[in-house]
């Protein structure tokens, strides 16, 4: 029923495409430009940065025109504590249904090392991961709740950055050209103002950032 529910739920998430065009043949041929890039995009698997996002919140990955060390805001503790009690759970007696789980995620997490990882490809088993971890520890409240403890003060980041956590992100899309992700974090007047073709002239400039519907955006961008 779950392999059933994989393709079911996928197409679910292109119910406004197909209501839009009802037309599949579209739809794969898009599939089949997704696998023709990655196919002669020449990237090349790296079996250590699943490890060392999980584990330290690193992973090496392309940026600009090379290769460099990262971190993500998003990295939970569940990553880390779900892959410890996955490694421990093969040498324990566990019922079908969670050795289902366990085969599943850890299946997934071999896959994500023969792969150029990005640490958006966990984001399918994150649920399955919770499963496992909560599963695990149902006799260990006290684990669980400093589990939650630690995702909701490392979420504080995601939820309400700093201007100086904002100004870091938008320093670093402008070494790298990624001009649509600024004008993104653009006000309102911003935008108004400026086109996205014109942002690449605010290199090394000063950027001043204000609030804007509780949320630091740019307010102005120039010398």
């Amino acid at each position: 029923m779950f392999l059933v529910a994989i393709p079911a739920g996928y197409m679910l998430a292109y119910t406004c495409y197909f209501l839009a065009h009802p037309n599949p043949i579209p739809w794969l041929r898009l599939h089949q430009k997704v696998i023709e890039f990655w196919k002669n995009s020449g990237a090349t698997a790296h079996p250590l940065n699943i490890l060392g996002y999980v584990l330290v919140n690193k992973f090496n990955q392309v940026w600009g025109e090379g290769r460099v060390w990262m971190t993500v805001k998003e990295w939970s503790i569940l990553f880390l504590v779900s892959l410890i009690i996955i490694i421990k759970s093969f040498f324990l007696k566990v019922n079908l249904k969670n050795k289902y789980y366990l085969l599943l995620a850890s299946g997934w997490i071999g896959m994500c090392a023969l792969i150029d990882f990005w640490p958006r490809y966990l984001v399918a088993i994150v649920p399955i991961l919770a499963i496992i971890t909560v599963d695990f520890l149902k006799n260990k409240k006290g684990w669980l709740i400093l589990i939650l403890i630690i995702n909701l003060f490392n979420l504080r980041t995601v939820l309400w950055p700093t201007p100086e956590q904002e100004l870091r992100e938008i320093q670093t899309n402008l070494k790298t050209g990624n001009y649509r992700e600024i004008y993104e974090m653009g006000s309102k007047d911003f935008k108004v103002k400026n086109r996205v073709e014109e942002i690449v002239k605010f290199k090394e400039t000063k950027i001043d950032l204000g609030k804007e519907n509780n949320k630091w955006v740019i307010v102005k961008m120039g010398r």
